[in-house]
């Protein structure tokens, strides 16, 4: 089963080698990647050509018009392809991604496009910082976004779909409007076809450039509303399907455990291409839970309540008094754990709103840890 992977650049050669590399890297690699330069002022074009005649998989493309292999990927991706996949030019994708993505197509007959729940993003001041695609992912939500780029965020990150069935687009490469809609219009087609999935797991990192439109507000000024009054057909379309609760085109197998599941997006473990241990130490873990981890981490071996300091992967999820109480007791122990990472999902036991909570266990608490922020009360402290 092939993945043609879609990537253009355009002023972005610095990331042609990374990119590269982390398909390399890929656990699961019948893949082809149709790469093109967008007419970028750098020497993206050349490096692009020189990756293609080492390796047969990469297929250059000169374009007529900028982005049409971007927006028309089955024009130019092989017959035999099963998947096609969009991957920004500032992506590094993680080892596992393709592999997941595979075993969840293959778990999901009926899914025909799939999406990762998480990001993380390298800002151009060197910071990282973690996003989470909304709790409610779906295109017909009942809360309504007014930002159209908002409407493609609420599903998630490098969306990948079967290259068959797949709908016919209208795209016009001379409406620059219509660019800024095009993601969009690709998810509204699909979901007539078939369902969505949004995986819980962080699969890439990305880069955000400082010439990047993300990273330039003022070059977004009113683009929002011109594409608005510009395509009220798709627009209203939108609206109608997220008043429309008969239309359901999401699949939700995992979104009811997404504050748990939150914790497992930060650190190295997304990274690896092993076979690893999850160690899962809170009493208070539910079977339903257990079976949520243990479907969406499908590539690696949990174990529960195993006091392991050595294992890759350790983590502590505190829901309740039961699990705070345990912490306290253990906190002799839990302190020599090197790979340790401790989450509250629930803001009773947050460190920042309930500091008070933690005077036993300061040590625990700020020994070498690292704070970072996940959705509205997902709080977790790192241990390195």
């Amino acid at each position: 089963m092939k993945f043609s992977l879609i990537t253009s650049f355009y002023n972005t050669s610095e990331y042609v080698e990374k990119l590269y590399n982390s398909l390399l890297s890929q656990t699961y690699q019948n893949w082809e990647w149709i790469v093109t330069d967008d007419f970028s002022k750098n020497s993206a074009k050349e490096q692009l050509l020189e990756i293609s005649k080492n390796d047969s998989r990469v297929k250059y493309i000169d374009q007529n018009f900028k982005q049409e292999v971007y927006y028309n990927p089955h024009k130019f991706s092989s017959l035999d392809s099963s998947f096609v996949m969009n991957i920004g030019s500032d992506d590094i994708l993680y080892p596992k991604i393709l592999e997941v993505y595979k075993h969840f197509f293959m778990l999901h007959p009926d899914v025909i496009c799939m999406a990762s729940g998480a990001a993380r993003f390298h800002a151009a001041d060197g910071s990282w910082r973690n996003y989470l695609y909304g709790d409610d992912r779906n295109l017909n939500s009942s809360d309504h976004r007014e930002n159209i780029g908002e409407v493609e965020d609420m599903f998630g990150k490098n969306i990948a779909w079967r290259h068959t069935p797949y709908p016919t687009l209208d795209f016009n490469p001379n409406n620059k409007y219509q660019k800024r809609l095009e993601d969009l219009i690709i998810l509204l087609k699909l979901e007539e076809i078939g369902k969505l999935l949004c995986l819980n797991r962080n699969l890439c990192d990305t880069d955000v450039r400082e010439e990047s439109l993300s990273n330039n507000d003022d070059l977004m000024i009113g683009v929002d509303e011109i594409v608005t009054k510009t395509h009220k057909d798709i627009w209203l379309d939108v609206d109608a399907r997220r008043n429309n609760k008969s239309f359901y085109s999401m699949k939700k197998i995992f979104t009811d455990e997404f504050d748990f599941l939150s914790m497992f997006y930060y650190g190295n473990m997304s990274k690896s291409k092993d076979h690893c241990i999850i160690n899962l130490l809170n009493p208070s873990i539910s079977y339903r839970q257990q079976d949520v981890l243990k479907d969406l981490y499908f590539d690696y071996d949990f174990k529960t309540y195993d006091f392991c300091p050595l294992t890759p992967y350790n983590y502590f999820i505190i829901q309740s008094d039961e699990d705070f109480n345990f912490l306290k007791e253990n906190s002799e122990t839990l302190i020599k754990y090197k790979n340790l990472i401790i989450s509250t999902p629930n803001p009773l036991f947050n460190y920042q709103t309930s500091p008070t909570k933690w005077d036993d266990i300061k040590d625990l608490a700020m020994n070498k840890v690292t704070w970072s922020s996940f959705g509205n009360n997902s709080w977790m402290r790192v241990f390195n």
